[in-house]
């Protein structure tokens, strides 16, 4: 009994436990279960960064595989979205046009199949005029390569070429012209293949036609539609806005654009005529269609042209003034009328525009070109009434531009 009460092991009855016993269970306690709370902590804290960093990486690659499957679709459904595309530009180009023969009382059923048919003949009677002249060059493809081919031969001072491609053009010029043109007809040439490329081309721009007639006769009903659609009233004056804005903007491009290409067009007619070219009408139609490809169109007409006067002429001195004749021109143009015609409000990033340009071509060939610039003004305007977008608007735009944002902080 006494050894039991007197053992220093056990505590007395009434008295409180010993701290310096219980203390380091404690703390030992206290490290362990802190340990388990960061051991348990710690995966879901990476869990929570891996779920905060989740959404950009997953909306980067939805935006990348959008763009892609857009580019592929777009590639692959040529034929209806180009004559489509065709006929909304020409609806935004004629519908000032329309917009002012209504206040005249004219109806815009009227008007619009007015010109509808007026814009068709002229594509027409162009295309008639120079017919002949560019079916000549076609039946006169052969004689033209193995001209570039002799020209290239004695440029370089090769007499085993020179005396071959002799003997070819002594055999060409041994076959009659008939046998020639038989010859190309069986072998399905450029002719035959040239009146395949036309029967799309008119088959196109037949449709392209219908689709702006159904639109400029409807008047102000698409529009309406979209603004009425919209779910609030800033939403809707906003696509009022927008809406007014590219059509103005594309109308005034276009028409301007196309008045200033028809008379480089003659100009290049004149010029080359004067300096003894072959067929100057059909180059200046050529010039007409291909400075609407900026950067990418002059470039091409001047390696043609080049080609052209290289064959016609006997001398070197005598080729090289054609294209040097064009590059004067097409640099006037590009430096002095089409900046006082179309103005400043107009202009596009260079460097996007000829990106723009290269891409449609890949995309949808000349037609893609061709349209390229147009699109392009849309999507500026588009950026320029959406605040969201206007970092993009600001990228879009020429030199100096001012950003909106900086302009309203007093920035310049």
């Amino acid at each position: 009994m006494n050894d039991e009460t007197n053992d220093p092991r056990m505590p007395h009855s009434g008295s409180k436990p010993s701290r310096h016993t219980v203390a380091p269970q404690n703390s030992a306690s206290q490290q362990t279960d802190a340990s388990q709370d960061a051991a348990r902590v710690a995966p879901t804290a990476r869990l929570a960064r891996a779920r905060g960093a989740t959404p950009v990486a997953t909306s980067g690659l939805l935006v990348f595989l959008a763009v892609i499957a857009a580019g592929c679709v777009i590639f692959v459904a040529k034929p209806v979205l180009l004559p489509v595309t065709f006929g909304i530009l020409v609806a935004l180009t004629l519908s000032p046009l329309v917009r002012t023969a209504g206040r005249f009382g004219i109806p815009p059923s009227v008007s619009s199949i007015s010109l509808v048919i007026a814009f068709g003949l002229t594509v027409l009677i162009g295309g008639y005029l120079i017919a002949p002249a560019a079916t000549d060059l076609l039946q006169s493809a052969p004689e033209i390569q193995l001209e570039i081919q002799r020209k290239i031969a004695t440029l370089s001072s090769s007499m085993a070429e020179l005396m071959q491609v002799s003997a070819n053009v002594e055999d060409i010029a041994g076959s009659t012209p008939s046998d020639v043109q038989k010859v190309d007809v069986q072998d399905g040439g450029l002719l035959t293949s040239a009146a395949i490329n036309m029967a799309s081309i008119l088959a196109s721009g037949l449709v392209a036609l219908v689709l702006s007639l159904f639109l400029l006769a409807s008047g102000d009903t698409m529009q309406q539609k979209i603004i009425s659609a919209q779910p609030t009233a800033s939403k809707r004056r906003r696509a009022r806005a927008i809406l007014q804005a590219v059509e103005v903007s594309v109308s005034r491009y276009l028409l301007s654009i196309s008045i200033i290409n028809f008379g480089l067009g003659c100009v290049v007619t004149l010029a080359l005529w004067a300096l003894g070219v072959p067929e100057p009408v059909v180059w200046g139609a050529l010039a007409f269609i291909l400075n609407f490809m900026p950067y990418l169109g002059p470039g091409i007409f001047t390696v043609v042209i080049a080609l052209v006067s290289f064959v016609s002429f006997d001398t070197i001195g005598q080729a090289i003034y054609p294209p040097l004749a064009f590059m004067l021109i097409n640099a006037m143009e590009g430096n002095v009328v089409t900046p006082v015609v179309v103005g400043r409000s107009m202009s596009l990033n260079p460097i996007v525009v000829f990106i723009s340009v290269v891409l449609w071509a890949w995309l949808w060939g000349v037609a893609g070109a061709l349209v390229a610039v147009p699109m392009l003004v849309c999507l500026k305007v588009v950026c320029d009434h959406v605040p969201g977008l206007a970092m993009l608007g600001h990228f879009l735009g020429p030199k100096g531009a001012v950003f909106p944002g900086r302009r309203r902080q007093g920035f310049t």
